[in-house]
């Protein structure tokens, strides 16, 4: 355990290891945004939406904050 040294960890170091685990994260849900994205099938007579077009509607769909659902 951390504190059963004789140092005991700051917080800045709580802060720092939180966003390191939020950018560790980020990138996973992103890798898993692409990936879908790059399994979507390829319709003839259609065009296949550029991925920034696509991740924003995708988005879009999941926005839950509270600003979103009030004009929903």
């Amino acid at each position: 355990m951390l504190t059963e040294g004789k140092y005991i960890p700051s917080t800045a170091w709580f802060a720092s290891e939180g966003l390191r685990t939020q950018r560790a994260d980020a990138h996973a849900v992103m890798a898993e945004y692409l990936a879908t994205w790059q399994k979507l099938p390829e319709v003839p007579g259609y065009v296949k939406a550029s991925f920034d077009v696509w991740l924003a509607a995708q988005l879009a769909k999941v926005d839950t904050t509270p600003a979103a659902s009030a004009h929903a």
